[in-house]
Order: C-alpha cells, then sequence, then structure tokens
C-alpha cells in the first residue's frame, strides 16, 4: 500500500514511458520492472525459507552458488517466455475490442496447457535433476494410478532439488 500511495507505481510509468518506445514494449518493459523489484524485495524471504527453514527440517540441499543461479535462470526463464506471452496479450487488448477478453483468455489458457506438456521435459530439468523413480511404494502407486487410464509410460521421474 505505502508504494501505492507514494506514488511509486506513477514514477516508474513515466520513467518507462519517457524511453519513447510503442505501448506494447513500455507495456512489457514496464511489467518486467516491477517483476524484479519483487524479486529483489523477496530475495530476503527466499534465503530464511530455503536456508533456515528447509534447513531445520532437513529438506535443503541448496547451496549459495545454486540458490543464485536458480534466480538467474528463474528471471531468464520469466524474460523468455513472459515477455512475448506479454506482448501478444497487449497486442490482443490494443486491437481486438470487446473480444479482448476472450481472446487473452484463450491465449494464456492455450500457453498454460502446453507449458504443462513442455515444462517436465524441456524446464524441470535446467533447475532440478530428474531421475526414473525406483521400485517401490511410490512407484507402485504411479504405475496403479496410470493403468486406470490406459497410459502405457513406464519412465517416471521424480525431481530433485540440486
Amino acid at each position: 500500500m505505502a508504494t501505492w500511495f507514494s506514488g511509486a507505481f506513477n514514477s516508474l510509468d513515466i520513467a518507462v514511458r519517457s524511453y519513447g518506445y510503442g505501448s506494447i514494449i513500455t507495456g512489457v518493459i514496464y511489467l518486467f520492472l516491477l517483476v524484479i523489484i519483487s524479486m529483489i524485495i523477496d530475495i530476503p524471504w527466499s534465503i530464511y525459507k530455503t536456508f533456515v527453514l528447509e534447513e531445520r527440517f532437513g529438506f535443503n540441499k541448496t547451496t549459495a552458488k545454486t540458490f543464485v543461479s536458480d534466480l538467474v535462470k528463474n528471471l531468464l526463464l520469466s524474460i523468455a517466455l513472459g515477455a512475448p506471452l506479454l506482448a501478444g496479450i497487449l497486442w490482443l487488448i490494443e486491437s481486438t475490442g470487446d473480444t479482448a477478453w476472450l481472446l487473452c483468455w484463450t491465449t494464456t489458457t492455450t500457453f498454460s496447457l502446453l507449458l504443462t506438456f513442455l515444462a517436465p521435459k524441456y524446464i524441470l530439468p535446467c533447475f532440478n535433476k530428474l531421475e526414473p523413480l525406483e521400485d517401490g511404494v511410490m512407484y507402485n502407486r504411479r504405475r496403479a494410478n496410470h493403468s486406470c487410464f490406459n497410459h502405457r509410460n513406464r519412465n517416471f521421474r521424480m525431481r530433485l532439488r540440486n
């Protein structure tokens, strides 16, 4: 709330508009600056969660190097995936009139569904080591669950932190 009433959003908007780019590029830059500012503000909490809380319960296998590497990868992935999506959404809002909401919803839903299938294969391995799930209780439960749907994939994988 303090940020809202202090005029910080307006100041950032004026600064970004001063570069003279078109409305779509200006919107993408503005929103990504907000994301970066939010990430910076969130860093102390992320450090506490990762290195204090997870360590206390024995879940932490993250080193400082891995933590920073994951932050950078997260930012680059956000830019690589988010900028085109956001530019497309802003373009739809500008150019489609009353049907913009429906087209934006369709676009984001399609994008989300696409990521559901692509993320485990192409994105998760950037952050985690994926190894085949060994025989045991979890493997048997997954196999039983998949057999109900006639799913033939036997190469179950689990996510491991670096």
